[in-house]
C-alpha cells in the first residue's frame, strides 16, 4: 500500500512542478513591473540619485523573483505533501541528502549576493569618492560640457563621444628643438599637455563614415555639417584647445552681428586675457562667422614658444576658438604627399606578393587534398568572432537603421583578412609540416584541445618570455632619450582605446587576438617562402631575419640611429622564438609584445589608469602560471621527483 502510494505521488508530481514553474515565472514579471513602476523615491535632488534608482531597481529584479520562487515551494509542498486521511502510521521514506542539490542551493545563493554587494559597493564608492579622486576622463568631459552651456549652448544633444589623442606635432617641435634630456622630464609641468581630450555633441545621431578608425567618432567623422554640433579639444588639464560650433542654418533677417566678450574664452583656456595682444588674424576660421578676433602672446610656464590665439562668433555667441602654437599645422591646406618609405614600399610588396603566391600554393594543395582545412577554418572563425565582439564592444552605437550598415562596414575588413588566413594557412602549413614539423607540435595538440599538454606550456611560456623582452628592449628604445639626449625621438605613447572606459580596454584586449593571428601568419609565410626557394632551412632563416628588419623600418622614422639597433634586436627575438620553438610560441609572443606595448604602464595606485595595467600584467602572469604549471606534466611544483621518475 505504501509503494503504491509513493508511485502515486511520484507520477503526479511532474504536471505540479510545471504548473508551479509556469506560475512562479508570471508572478515574477507581474511583480517586477509593479515594482518598477512604483515610484519609491522623492524627486532627485542630485547628480547621484540616478545610480542610488539603478541599484534599487537591480534590487528588486533579482529580489522578487527569489521571493517568488520560495513562496511558491513552500506553498506547493504544503498543500501537495500535506498529510492525508489514513496516512498518520506512515513514515516519508528514509532521506540521506543530495550533494549536487545542496551545492546548488548554497552557491547559486552565495553568488547572487556576492555579487549585488559588489555591485552596491561600486555604486557606493562612485557616490562617496572625492570629485577631485574620479576619473580625468570623466571630469573633462563634464568640463567639456559645462563649456558648452558656458558658450550659450545649453540644447540638450542628441549624441556625444569622447576620446584622448596625443599632440604628435607638439611633442615632434620640442623634441626637434629642445635637448632630449632637458624637455622629457618638463612635459608633465609645462604648457600645452602632450594629451589632448576630445568631446563632440551633435543634435543627430553621431554615425561614423570610416568603420576602421582606431576611435569610433573622430574630429571630422562624422564631419562638422549639422547645426548645432559641437566639437571641443581640452588638454589633459582641461584647458580649452580648440571650439568648433555649427551654428544655425536659418537665421532671422537684419540680426546684429554682436561682438561677444573674449575673455571667457581666454579663462577656459586657462590664459591671461592680459598677456595677449591683437595681432592680425593669420588662421581663417572653419565656421561662418560674423565677427572674429586674434592675439598673440605665450603660456606662462613656456614663454618661449609663441601662441596665436585665433576666434570667430556669430550673432554674439562663439562658434570657432583655437589656440595655435609654431607646431600647430593647418588641416585644411592640400599638401603633397611625400614618397613611399623604402619599408612601407618593400611591406606593400611583400603584401601583393604573398597574396599572389598564396592563390597558387592554395590552389595546389586543395587540388592535390593537402592542408589542415579544419584549423584554417577554426582560425578564420575566431578572426571573424574576435572582430566582431571588438566591434561590439567598441563602436559607437546608435538606436537608429544605420546601426545594421555599421555593421555590415564593419564586417568588411575582417571578412577580407579571414579569408587571407584561411587561403593562407593552406597554403604554407603542408610547406611547414613537410619541411619543419617540430614547429606544428605544439600548435597542432593546442587545436585538438589539449591544452595541459606539456609541450603547449613550454611553448606558451617561451612565448611570453620572448613576448616580455621584445616590450622591453622597444621601451629600452624609446625610454633612452630621458638620460641620453637624442634628437627627434618622443615618448611610446599607449592605444587610445586603452584609455577610454572598460568596454574600450576589453575591446583593445580582444583586438589582439585578431591582430596576433595575421602578424604570426605572416612571419610563418615568410619562413615558408624561404625554405620553398632557397632550399636550406639557414639560408630561411636568415632571408626571414632580414625581411622582418626590413619591414620593421617602416613603423619608425624618428631617430634611425637610435631605433635601428632595437630594430634588429627585434628580429632577432622574432626569427629565435619561431626557428625554436615554433608558432604557437610567435603567436604568443606576438600578443604579450602587443599588450604590453598598447597598455598604460604605471607602479602608481593613485592614477586612474593604474588599474588597465595591472589587469594586463594579471592577465599575463595567469596566462604564465598556466602554462608554467602545464609544462610540469602532473610532477610536483616543489619538492623532491618521486622515485619512479628519471
Amino acid at each position: 500500500m505504501r509503494a503504491d502510494m509513493e508511485r502515486g505521488r511520484d507520477a503526479s508530481l511532474r504536471p505540479t512542478v510545471i504548473r508551479a514553474v509556469v506560475f512562479g515565472a508570471i508572478a515574477s514579471i507581474i511583480g517586477i513591473v509593479v515594482a518598477l513602476a512604483i515610484n519609491w523615491f522623492p524627486p532627485a535632488a542630485s547628480t547621484q540619485a540616478g545610480k542610488i534608482d539603478t541599484l534599487w531597481d537591480v534590487l528588486l529584479i533579482c529580489s522578487i523573483p527569489i521571493f517568488v520562487l520560495v513562496t511558491t515551494v513552500v506553498v506547493v509542498s504544503v498543500i501537495r505533501f500535506r498529510m492525508r486521511p489514513g496516512e498518520e502510521e506512515l513514515d516519508g521514506p528514509p532521506i540521506h541528502g543530495n550533494t549536487r542539490l545542496e551545492v546548488i542551493w548554497t552557491a547559486i545563493p552565495a553568488t547572487l549576493l556576492i555579487a549585488l554587494c559588489a555591485y552596491a559597493y561600486i555604486v557606493l564608492h562612485d557616490i562617496e569618492k572625492a570629485p577631485a579622486a574620479g576619473n580625468p576622463e570623466r571630469q573633462v568631459a563634464v568640463t567639456g560640457q559645462q563649456f558648452t552651456w558656458s558658450f550659450g549652448y545649453n540644447e540638450e544633444p542628441a549624441d556625444s563621444a569622447s576620446w584622448w589623442e596625443r599632440s604628435y606635432d607638439y611633442l615632434r617641435y620640442r623634441a626637434g628643438r629642445e635637448p632630449s634630456t632637458k624637455w622629457w622630464g618638463s612635459l608633465g609641468r609645462t604648457d600645452p599637455h602632450p594629451w589632448l581630450f576630445w568631446y563632440r555633441q551633435s543634435p543627430r545621431y553621431l554615425v561614423p563614415e570610416n568603420p576602421f578608425s582606431d576611435t569610433p567618432i573622430r574630429r571630422a567623422d562624422p564631419p562638422m555639417e549639422v547645426s548645432g554640433m559641437v566639437s571641443l579639444a581640452m588638454d589633459a588639464r582641461g584647458n580649452l584647445m580648440l571650439l568648433r560650433v555649427v551654428p544655425p542654418q536659418l537665421e532671422s533677417a537684419g540680426a546684429p552681428a554682436v561682438a561677444p566678450d573674449w575673455k571667457p574664452l581666454f579663462a577656459a583656456a586657462g590664459l591671461d586675457f592680459a598677456r595677449f595682444s591683437a595681432a592680425a588674424p593669420r588662421w581663417l576660421p572653419s565656421e561662418p562667422f560674423d565677427t572674429r578676433a586674434d592675439w598673440e602672446g605665450a603660456y606662462a610656464s613656456n614663454p618661449d614658444a609663441p601662441i596665436h590665439v585665433a576666434a570667430a562668433a556669430h550673432r554674439g555667441r562663439p562658434v570657432f576658438f583655437q589656440v595655435i602654437g609654431p607646431w600647430s599645422r593647418p588641416d585644411r591646406v592640400g599638401e603633397r604627399e611625400g614618397a613611399v618609405g623604402f619599408g612601407s614600399l618593400i611591406f606593400l610588396v611583400f603584401i601583393f606578393a604573398a597574396w599572389a603566391a598564396g592563390i597558387a600554393l592554395a590552389r595546389r594543395n586543395l587540388r592535390l587534398g593537402r592542408g589542415d582545412r579544419r584549423g584554417a577554418f577554426r582560425i578564420a572563425a575566431v578572426m571573424l568572432a574576435t572582430a566582431v565582439l571588438n566591434w561590439i564592444l567598441s563602436a559607437h552605437h546608435v538606436p537608429s537603421p544605420a546601426e545594421g550598415w555599421m555593421l555590415l562596414n564593419a564586417l568588411t575588413a575582417p571578412v577580407f583578412f579571414a579569408a587571407f588566413v584561411w587561403l593562407a594557412y593552406i597554403a604554407i602549413e603542408p610547406i611547414v609540416r613537410r619541411r619543419s614539423p617540430e614547429l606544428l607540435f605544439s600548435w597542432s595538440r593546442l587545436l585538438s584541445g589539449r591544452f595541459r599538454d606539456p609541450l603547449v606550456g613550454r611553448d606558451v611560456l617561451a612565448g611570453i618570455l620572448v613576448g616580455a623582452a621584445m616590450s622591453l628592449v622597444l621601451v629600452l628604445t624609446y625610454a633612452a632619450p630621458r638620460w641620453i639626449n637624442l634628437a627627434g625621438m618622443t615618448p611610446l605613447p599607449p592605444a587610445s582605446q586603452m584609455m577610454l572606459g572598460p568596454a574600450a580596454v576589453l575591446a583593445s584586449i580582444v583586438q589582439v587576438c585578431f591582430t596576433v593571428m595575421l602578424n604570426c601568419l605572416g612571419i610563418m609565410t615568410l619562413f615558408a617562402l624561404g625554405q620553398v626557394l632557397l632550399r636550406r632551412k639557414w639560408l630561411a632563416v636568415g632571408f626571414g631575419f632580414l625581411l622582418i628588419a626590413v619591414l620593421s623600418t617602416s613603423f619608425i622614422g624618428e631617430n634611425f640611429a637610435a631605433e635601428v639597433p632595437g630594430i634588429l634586436v627585434f628580429a632577432v627575438l622574432l626569427t629565435y622564438v619561431t626557428v625554436r620553438f615554433g608558432v604557437l610560441a610567435l603567436l604568443v609572443a606576438f600578443g604579450v609584445f602587443q599588450l604590453l606595448i598598447q597598455n598604460p604602464q604605471t607602479l602608481d595606485i593613485s592614477r586612474w589608469y593604474a588599474g588597465r595595467g595591472f589587469l594586463v600584467v594579471g592577465l599575463i602572469l595567469a596566462l604564465a602560471l598556466f602554462a608554467f604549471r602545464a609544462a610540469l606534466g602532473g610532477r610536483p611544483t616543489f619538492g623532491a621527483a618521486r622515485p619512479d621518475e628519471p
